[in-house]
């Protein structure tokens, strides 16, 4: 597959994922001989009313040899397929962060269960989606495998030594990764390859602190040291808000949450607040308690509060009333849906309840929803992005009464069940909680780097990029700017 890829270029770039905007990220350098595969996320599309998962061009790459292969965060988008990719290719070491490891191993267990679910359901529907992207056999083979490789941050691999973790033809090497901001455990890279050519992978980023991650404009100079001082850098930076100037800060954002928060309390309503559980609803539910409410969070939300926060500060925050968690219990799930149903007749109070997914193709979001959705005090706020063909984009843009299925999760049945569920309350999209930064964070970035050429990808449309590129010509001595665009292949310097 993609014989146009490995013929014919010395060193090349080519962007296998997103076809527009946010999708299976995945990047391919050739530098020096080697293959470098840079992500391998998944996409979501819906056949109807299942959720089918799309994966990167190129076949796996089967039949070609892949050297290395790097995830950058623990977001689906980046490595949902990476089991997948690994069951072809036991030739390639994997690199991530040690602290993007375990959210990314239950993520992907997580992933793989809703896959088995809509493929079950198809079968018995006679709808054809495919089988699921890769098995459990598939899953543990990765999980157990020793080509597994984390790194903290930042660090150099094998201390400028790559030899000596990726074994044999990486002598004159040299690859570093450090903090990009976007996650914890998200990274940025840097590759200097034996010819001394610098290359910088921002990978997704954000320059302004959130509000349990610092946000990173460039590595330390007491990590990177003359990195960023030779010249012919080869820059390849995402750009998801590169059309955007930042118009609200995150203490503006937490500021517009807490209105909302308040708006609906006073007229005895409940919110819902629908969140990817990476980040996500970490993020909603320290801004919540920093504004002096008791947040209720459910699914596997509660989980990642775990990864991310610590289990010492997760327990303290429960204990001292600040948070509740729907109970843990597996053992009795009676419990949890007891809380669930004395939260919904208002009988605990006002709490804002967060739940994932933010897609709304299922997860405790979705149940909530059923209860939440009917009843005009109600509302129900998505803080994350929100994907083209999701089932959150369609609440937001449907007129009020009208009807929607949501895939609800049937404990009797023990799977999702389509339910019809009217959507009367008020529905909202807060888009100041982005790990991403906006273009003024990106265009800074550049200045900084100084790079020769800059490869762009994650853009929304060619409006989005032509207003990026059109900033970044306005820089001292710009660089080229090229869109890195669905399957072209750029020619590095």
């Amino acid at each position: 597959m993609l014989e146009w890829l490995f013929s014919g270029f010395k060193n090349i770039y080519a962007q296998l994922g997103e076809v527009s905007g946010i999708g299976a990220t995945c990047h391919l350098l050739r530098i020096c001989g080697k293959t470098i595969l840079i992500d391998f996320g998944v996409s979501i599309s819906r056949n109807g009313e299942f959720q089918v998962q799309g994966y990167p061009a190129g076949d796996f790459l089967i039949g070609r040899h892949i050297d290395l292969i790097i995830i950058t965060h623990a977001h689906l988008d980046h490595f949902g397929a990476l089991p997948r990719l690994v069951r072809h290719h036991p030739e390639s070491k994997i690199i991530m962060s040690r602290l993007a490891s375990d959210p990314i191993a239950y993520a992907l267990g997580d992933s793989l269960k809703i896959m088995s679910e809509e493929w079950n359901k198809s079968r018995r529907l006679g709808v054809e989606i495919g089988e699921p992207l890769f098995t459990y056999s598939d899953l543990a083979d990765l999980l157990q495998s020793d080509s597994v490789i984390c790194v903290d941050l930042p660090s150099w691999l094998g201390n400028k030594n790559p030899e000596s973790v990726l074994g044999d033809g990486w002598a004159g090497w040299q690859i570093g990764f450090d903090d990009s901001g976007h996650d914890i455990g998200a990274m940025m890279i840097l590759i200097t390859d034996p010819n001394k050519q610098n290359y910088f992978f921002t990978g997704d980023v954000c320059s302004h602190d959130q509000i349990f991650v610092q946000g990173v404009m460039l590595p330390d100079r007491s990590f990177c040291g003359d990195f960023f001082d030779h010249p012919g850098l080869v820059m390849i930076t995402e750009a998801t808000n590169g059309g955007k100037p930042m118009v609200q800060t995150p203490d503006q954002a937490i500021g517009q949450l807490g209105r909302k928060l308040e708006e609906v309390e006073v007229r005895g309503g409940s919110v819902l607040i629908a969140a990817f559980s990476k980040n996500r609803c970490s993020k909603i539910a320290l801004a919540c308690i920093e504004l002096g409410y008791v947040p209720f969070v459910d699914g596997s939300g509660r989980t990642m509060m775990r990864f991310e926060l610590g289990e010492d500060r997760v327990d303290l925050l429960i204990k001292s009333g600040k948070l509740i968690f729907a109970d843990e219990d597996r053992k009795h799930p009676e419990i949890a849906q007891e809380q669930r149903r004395a939260l919904l007749n208002d009988e605990l109070g006002f709490h804002p309840i967060i739940a994932p997914s933010g897609t709304f193709e299922g997860g405790y979001s979705v149940n909530w929803a059923k209860d939440l959705l009917p009843n005009p005090k109600n509302a129900v706020i998505f803080p994350g992005y929100v994907f083209p063909a999701s089932v959150s984009k369609q609440v937001l843009e449907m007129e009020k009464g009208r009807t929607i299925s949501l895939n609800v999760f049937s404990p009797k049945l023990r799977k999702p069940v389509p339910t019809p569920v009217n959507v009367r309350c008020e529905v909202c999209h807060f888009d100041g909680f982005t790990s991403h930064d906006y273009q003024d964070g990106l265009v800074e970035r550049v200045r900084l780097a100084k790079p020769a050429m800059l490869i762009v990808h994650h853009c929304p449309g060619e409006e989005s990029f032509n207003a990026f590129s059109a900033k970044v010509a306005e820089l001292p001595n710009p660089p080229t700017v090229i869109w890195g665009q669905h399957q072209t292949v750029v020619e590095l310097r």
